[in-house]
């Protein structure tokens, strides 16, 4: 079963924190609360817009794999960069150039290698 994981940049540092997702409707702030145990251990209020989903999957050097990430796809003769999106019920890396939608859960069935280079966020 895939871990349902979220990373978002907190509001008072911009630094990356991963955990479980809360949004408080009546406040209007969305928070990332650390989960030990099975409980809440620390809550950090992120910025909504930087909120992403951990896909379930890790790169070709154990690294997870988040939305939004950037990433390079290699396999023999092709080589590609693109971003992580969530389209349609499905992760999939969406090559810059073309616009070509590969689902992460083919990567590595059809031979490809995929190495995370970043994060949108971090690059704006």
């Amino acid at each position: 079963m895939k871990e349902i994981l979220f990373k978002a940049k907190r509001v008072k540092d911009e630094a990356w924190v991963e955990g479980d997702l809360n949004h408080c409707v009546v406040v209007g702030r969305t928070y990332i609360c650390r989960i030990e145990k099975s409980l809440c251990t620390t809550t950090h209020e992120v910025d909504p817009k930087t909120v992403c989903q951990y896909t379930g999957i890790h790169d070709k050097n154990g690294k997870r794999i988040w939305e939004n990430d950037r990433c390079w796809v290699e396999r023999p003769c092709v080589f590609a960069c693109g971003t992580v999106k969530y389209l349609e019920g499905c992760f999939c890396f969406v090559e810059d150039d073309t616009n070509t939608e590969l689902r992460l859960c083919d990567v590595r069935r059809n031979g490809y290698t995929i190495k995370v280079k970043g994060n949108v966020y971090d690059m704006l």
